[in-house]
């Protein structure tokens, strides 16, 4: 896995290992329990425009459970549908079968709401993924999953320290994983 620009992402629950498509981090969850990668520290804030690009792969079953990624001010303390309007404001894209989300979606938290956006794209198990999160000024942020792309204006933070974090959480009695080959970050 490759962070450019700031330290490496911590891994929690996961190893990492190789396939044919060269390095890919792969962090596990079991149990119920959240398996993450993370970059604890103040990286970026949304009025310096950062844009955020990963690329992860999907487990080969994606029942039972929650994917998030973002940029957020809690440094990996986000595992919730519905993250708290006042410690862990930030921009995600999740899928979630506790939510019903139907597929990829945008969840935007502020200081004073949540929005969040209907699906962008239907997610596949054992799949590929790059998603990209532009922002294009402080009230507009532009989100691409694998080439579908949508603006979001609603709940948009600003003048707070941001990380990024991954997650996987198994909402069941099974083990879940999601498989990262990178992280790119950038700030003007």
């Amino acid at each position: 896995m490759i962070a450019v620009g700031m330290a490496a992402a911590t891994i929690t629950g996961g190893s990492g290992v190789f396939d044919n498509a060269g390095f890919w981090a792969k962090a596990t969850s079991t149990a119920g329990n959240a398996a993450r990668f993370s970059a604890a520290g103040a990286f970026t804030r949304f009025n310096l425009l950062p844009k955020l690009v990963v690329r992860l792969r999907t487990n080969s079953a994606i029942t039972n459970t929650r994917i998030l990624v973002g940029l957020n001010e809690s440094f990996a303390g986000v595992d919730t549908d519905t993250p708290s309007l006042t410690t862990q404001r930030g921009i995600y894209v999740r899928y979630s079968t506790a939510a019903g989300d139907g597929g990829w979606v945008v969840q935007t938290v502020d200081g004073s709401g949540r929005t969040v956006s209907a699906t962008i794209l239907a997610i596949a198990a054992s799949t590929v993924y790059v998603i990209t999160i532009t922002t294009i000024s402080t009230s507009s942020i532009n989100v691409d999953i694998n080439g579908t792309t949508v603006n979001v204006t609603a709940n948009i933070i600003s003048g707070v320290n941001l990380g990024y974090e991954a997650l996987v959480r198994d909402l069941a009695a099974a083990t879940q994983s999601l498989e990262l080959e990178s992280v790119y970050l950038s700030s003007l």
